[in-house]
């Protein structure tokens, strides 16, 4: 006969919130003494921690042997808010990104304890093997100490692998066990992600994914996100997002709600914001929440890092190939604290020390990078919170690059800075928001070295340009979430803002190049009124039903107003514990757009700045209509499987005309309005996004496929879309061989992207250039272009390693890796420079005889390169 065993560990109390979920053991007790009452909901109200809710406290107890009354040794306890929200994780340092739920081990004598939590209610989940596994809810008041012992019954002969638990607003839980402890953190982020959301393409970006996805000489944001069904890039070179086949510029960046124009490094290279700055990230390939940024094909939100845990400090600190990073984590207060991170690459100091030991100035690259964070925190009362946050990231190349440029000095990057004051009554949180955005970009021109000029002759000249983008934002955001299925939950936002673009230089013409010539001067400011409303419904169990509209209202240029709607609907049903179907319907409209990249080429297709145009007068607003279905399971311990099929109609993005002809150089507007050189076309994209991800264990990796199809139209021509990769695959796997070793790879591949074929001259002076009827050049001419996207590009793959060792020296904990791209030497030409015309048999006179030879010319790809770094912790 078993017997049940009662032991009072603490003061006396009440107990409360314990609910029995399916499967729920019947010789599980458990004993909750302590300060146990209602508190704040935290719903999933996008990326917000757990611990802005309230004073700080401890929740701790003991494991025991239901049998006997034995403490338990080793018995893995989580703890995670509900409704599915994010809880800050006490370790500091080397974690920032979202972590939803608190994980320990209990000691010898079978001791446990979470430490710095605020007034939230918790789920509480007690796993060890060979022993039946308990879940239990806590509502937790906030006095100073709570206590909450569970006795565990001995189950020798059959072991449960799952206990699943479903709240009945959460679509879905999957409960890790013992199996899989080993990064249990990543499948509660995966389930927070699919309780904030409903559409199973929303993607989530833990830091070990970032690690797992290997990307180039340290961990990266957006190459991390090119591992995710649905993202392409431009070539290897690039980290810009292709997300289903639309061009970079259509997938915005936010950080805090704001947004960023460009937030690349290098050109291109990096992504401008360091992974050590941010929180969480959200990426939306498909219909997205109302409230939100808005890019016709997909939306990064980043959300800075905020200063959470309990320890007095941390920080990190990583020097590899690309650039030196710090980090340092600073919480001062129960709920309050300061966190700061820094990054610059090291190039230019690097070569300019190389250059004056070996006497060659070709050798010293005179270009830079850096970017800074800082997010503050302070709660004022329990019910009134602070947050500040800010960014800068820049580059600058103050200098000549021989055989690269000469006479020139550039500057650009992106900045944004906003302040939050949030406060609660009762059942609704308010947010009151004030921030704004800046992106400045400026190449001015000096007088040419002549020593440079007389080493490395021809070395060019870029034209001045000046580009200025200004955001200001104004905003409150209200919502209520519910954890009663009965009741619905809803939310609501209303936001002023105003953008200001100004640039004056080339003319912006997106062939290779063409940005060099003509002149473009443009100028813009538009207010908006942002205002959405979504309700959450609770029909029948297993549901989740939301609608959802938002309203824009803008200025014209004609001192008008002009109004566009946006309506969206999502849904999300559970099939059982372990699996939902979600679908969706939305219109969204992205008011900003890019033309093309002008200065200088920094490499393949990398270039320091674009030319961004605003909806007003005659250019549009990119209009995007969005339908998905699609489902995830999962399979065994850590396994998620998702699939997404989606359909994209699009009109307003601006492309050169599609016909065959002479390209000019020439202002995007003139008197009679949009330029013929410039038409607003439609598009049309489909396709499916599949992945397999095993999210914990020892062993873990990813396993996606895209199959996509891309069109646009203009001037009655159809053709694919410039980002039209019909077959895309990427693979990761990391074995954690040892405590301190483990190793990673990663494989890419994808078909052939689409391009325009184009001949580049320079007119006057060459024999191609066209002329007028009086005789005279036709002014502006750069070139001429084929039909668009006649051709294509050839396929690309790559397959990438990593080591990554791990260790301890007094209480420091240090480490380092070697990552290996392209180990199988791939040449992957991808990026398209141009094409040339030749003879392919001539006569003394000069005439061909045997027809005209077109060749096309692409850059190599990156050849096989090894990075190497070292960190430390403490």
């Amino acid at each position: 006969r078993k017997r049940r065993c009662y032991r009072n560990l603490g003061d006396t109390g009440r107990m409360s919130g314990v609910r029995r979920g399916r499967g729920w053991p019947t010789g599980l007790l458990a004993l909750m003494v302590g300060g146990l009452a209602t508190a704040w909901p935290v719903g999933p109200a996008g990326a917000q921690n757990v611990s802005d809710s309230g004073p700080a406290g401890r929740i701790s107890g003991v494991i025991l042997d239901a049998s006997g009354g034995a403490p338990l040794v080793g018995a893995t306890v989580t703890l995670e808010p509900l409704p599915q929200g994010i809880v800050t994780s006490p370790e500091g340092g080397g974690g920032g990104f979202l972590e939803a739920m608190r994980v320990t081990e209990s000691d010898q004598q079978g001791r446990y304890a979470f430490d710095g939590l605020p007034e939230a209610t918790y789920r509480l989940r007690v796993a060890r093997l060979g022993y039946r596994s308990a879940t239990m809810h806590v509502e937790y008041r906030g006095s100073r100490e709570s206590r909450v012992s569970i006795g565990l019954e001995v189950e020798p002969i059959q072991l449960d692998p799952v206990e699943v638990v479903l709240d009945p607003i959460i679509p879905m839980t999957h409960t890790p066990t013992n199996e899989t402890v080993l990064g249990a953190e990543r499948i509660q982020v995966e389930l927070a992600r699919q309780a904030m959301f409903t559409q199973s393409d929303v993607r989530s970006l833990t830091r070990q994914d970032m690690v797992e996805a290997v990307t180039i000489g340290e961990t990266d944001l957006f190459r991390a996100l090119h591992r995710m069904p649905g993202v392409t890039a431009a070539d290897d070179w690039s980290a810009e997002l292709w997300t289903r086949g639309a061009r970079w510029d259509e997938t915005r960046v936010y950080y805090d709600g704001l947004p960023l124009y460009n937030p690349l490094h290098a050109g291109g290279v990096l992504t401008g914001v360091s992974p050590d700055a941010v929180g969480a990230v959200m990426f939306h390939p498909g219909v997205r929440p109302v409230g939100g940024g808005d890019g016709s094909a997909g939306v990064v939100d980043l959300v800075s890092r905020p200063a959470g845990g309990v320890i007095p400090v941390s920080a990190m600190a990583q020097v590899s190939m690309v650039s030196g990073r710090f980090t340092v984590q600073s919480p001062y207060a129960r709920g309050s604290g300061i966190t700061f991170a820094g990054r610059r690459t090291w190039l230019d100091l690097a070569t300019e020390s190389a250059s004056q030991e070996l006497g060659d100035r070709s050798v010293f690259y005179p270009y830079k990078f850096s970017d800074v964070a800082g997010r503050w925190d302070q709660r004022l009362t329990d019910h009134v919170a602070v947050e500040v946050s800010g960014m800068w990231s820049g580059d600058a190349i103050q200098g000549d690059l021989p055989d690269v440029l000469t006479g020139n000095a550039a500057e650009w990057g992106n900045s944004a800075l906003r302040a939050t004051v949030e406060t609660r009554w009762s059942a609704v949180r308010a947010r009151f928001t004030l921030g704004g955005s800046t992106y400045l970009a400026n190449l001015t021109q000096s007088e040419p070295d002549s020593a440079v000029l007389f080493e490395f002759p021809g070395t060019p000249q870029a034209p001045p340009f000046a580009n200025e983008i200004k955001s200001g934002h104004l905003g409150v955001t209200l919502d209520r979430y519910a954890t009663d299925a009965a009741r619905a939950a809803w939310r609501a936002g209303l936001r002023v803002s105003s953008t200001s673009l100004l640039y004056e230089g080339p003319a912006p013409v997106p062939f290779p190049a063409g940005a060099d010539d003509g002149s473009f001067a443009h100028a813009s400011e538009v207010g908006q009124t942002t205002a959405w409303y979504e309700h959450r419904l609770a029909l029948v169990e297993g549901l989740d039903l939301r609608a959802a509209v938002q309203a824009d209202l803008r200025g014209t240029g004609d001192d008008e107003t002009a109004g566009w709607l946006s309506p969206r609907i999502t849904a999300a049903y559970a099939l059982g514990s372990d699996a939902r179907i979600t679908g969706g319907f939305g219109r969204h409209y992205q008011f900003q757009q890019a033309l093309a990249g002008v200065g200088f080429d920094l490499g393949p297709r990398l270039v320091p700045s674009h030319v961004w145009v605003q909806a007003q007068g005659d250019i549009p607003p990119i209009r995007s209509d969005i339908g998905s279905l699609g489902g995830e399971l999962w399979l065994g311990p850590g396994f998620l499987v998702s699939g997404t099929a989606y359909v994209r109609l699009s009109s307003g993005t601006l492309i050169p005309a599609p016909t065959p002809g002479y390209v000019q150089a020439v202002p995007l507007l003139d008197d009679q309005g949009l330029s013929e050189s410039w038409v607003a076309s439609s598009g049309l994209a489909r396709g499916v996004d599949l992945s397999l991800r095993r999210v914990a264990g020892r062993v873990t990796g990813s396993l996606s496929y895209s199959l996509g199809l891309a069109e646009l139209k203009g001037n009655g021509k159809t053709f694919p879309a410039p980002g039209d990769r019909r077959h895309a695959l990427d693979a990761t796997v990391f074995f954690r061989l040892a405590n301190w070793v483990r190793l990673g790879a990663a494989f890419s591949g994808a078909t052939g992207a689409p391009y325009t074929r184009f001949f580049a001259m320079s007119c006057p002076g060459d024999e191609r250039c066209p002329s007028t009827e009086g005789g005279a050049v036709v002014p502006g001419v750069v070139g001429w272009a084929e039909g668009a996207q006649g051709e294509r590009g050839g396929p690309y793959s790559s397959a990438d390693l990593m080591l990554e060792l791990e260790g301890s020296v007094l209480g420091l904990k240090i480490g380092g890796f070697l990552q290996v791209r392209n180990m199988g030497a791939n040449a992957n030409n991808l990026a398209y420079l141009g094409s040339d015309q030749s003879c392919a048999g001539a006569l003394l006179d000069g005439s061909c005889t045997s027809g005209i030879r077109i060749t096309d010319r692409f850059e190599v790809g990156m050849p096989v390169f090894p990075f190497i770094g070292f960190w430390a912790r403490f």
